[in-house]
């Protein structure tokens, strides 16, 4: 289980590079803002949480590095609101608790 959660976070770590080389030649403006944002959870959203977006939601919740936000409407969004979210994998189940 914890090697998915290592590659969920090697994918996502390379896919939030900017993909220049030259990060020596960044601005003071920019390297003060990097540093401040540094110590804060980005954060996503899964609009439409259907099976698939709860299913890699759940997964980016699992790291602890995303503050995760599913829009969801109907039955799906009373149900997670009362009992939370449940996924069941291979991979390792995962349960978000209502209350997050």
């Amino acid at each position: 289980r914890s090697s998915m959660v290592d590659r969920w976070r090697m994918i996502l770590q390379s896919t939030n590079s900017n993909g220049s080389d030259d990060a020596e030649e960044e601005t003071d403006a920019n390297t003060s803002s990097s540093s401040f944002n540094s110590n804060k959870k980005k954060s996503i959203a899964i609009v439409g949480s259907g099976a698939v977006g709860c299913y890699y939601g759940a997964r980016l919740w699992e790291c602890k590095d995303y503050d995760v936000h599913f829009f969801m409407r109907g039955e799906h969004y009373d149900t997670c609101k009362t009992d939370g979210l449940e996924v069941k994998s291979v991979y390792g189940d995962i349960i978000i608790p209502p209350e997050q």
